[in-house]
């Protein structure tokens, strides 16, 4: 396999990991049955974009789509968890769909990526995120390494975070410089592998912690 494909397919291994130690959780809250869904949801978009990909054909209305169900999809995932956050979540996802909407409408949606519509998703996003993990610290009941929900958000937060540098210059760089803008997309990848690789790690403490029906963390 040429090793321009090699990284794609990491990543779609690494999501059906992540799927595999979904499945293995006895009787998922409400929090795990919407991270399920989108981890399905990924490796089917994955491994599309890579049968398109790789017949040269393009595949950005579909991350277009994807990334703006996901926005709404991990809303929800924390919404699950502190429904007290429902009207600022709220305003967020609106703010984010808002955005998304506009750019598509200033932009053409099939030919790029919609770059300011995911920053002004993702930004908030990681905000979002970071909220998450701050009231798991003064929340949790045992040592956050033990909690399987703070390794969920802390590779969200590495993913969304690390997303909106790249793709805010993305844009400017592929009308500018080509080959620099195709490395500098490739990061995504990795910031991905690492978000399923602690998803992977969430969802396996998660399935040892439904065995012994226990919650770590307090609404």
């Amino acid at each position: 396999m040429n090793f321009h494909w090699t990284l794609p397919v990491l990543l779609i291994l690494m999501i059906l990991g992540a799927f595999w130690q979904w499945t293995r959780i006895m009787r998922p809250n409400a929090l795990f049955r919407w991270l399920g869904a989108l981890t399905a949801i990924a490796l089917g978009i994955e491994c599309v974009a890579l049968w398109l990909a790789m017949r040269h054909i393009p595949n950005v209305t579909i991350y277009n789509t994807f990334d703006l169900l996901e926005f709404v999809m991990v809303l929800a995932m924390v919404n699950a968890m502190y429904p007290r956050w429902s009207t600022m979540l709220a305003l967020v996802g609106a703010a984010g769909t808002l955005a998304m909407g506009i750019c598509l409408w200033s932009n053409s949606g099939l030919t790029f990526l919609l770059t300011e519509g995911i920053v002004a998703m993702y930004i908030p996003l990681t905000g979002v995120c970071l909220a998450v993990l701050w009231k798991l610290a003064l929340s949790s009941r045992i040592p956050l390494q033990r909690v399987p929900e703070f390794w969920l958000f802390l590779g969200m937060l590495a993913y969304f975070g690390g997303v909106p540098p790249i793709v805010g210059a993305e844009r400017y760089l592929y009308m500018n410089d080509h080959a620099l803008a195709q490395r500098l997309y490739s990061i995504i990848p990795f910031l991905a592998l690492v978000r399923y690789v602690l998803t992977a790690v969430a969802c396996s403490m998660a399935a040892l912690a439904s065995r012994r029906n226990t919650t770590a963390w307090q609404a």
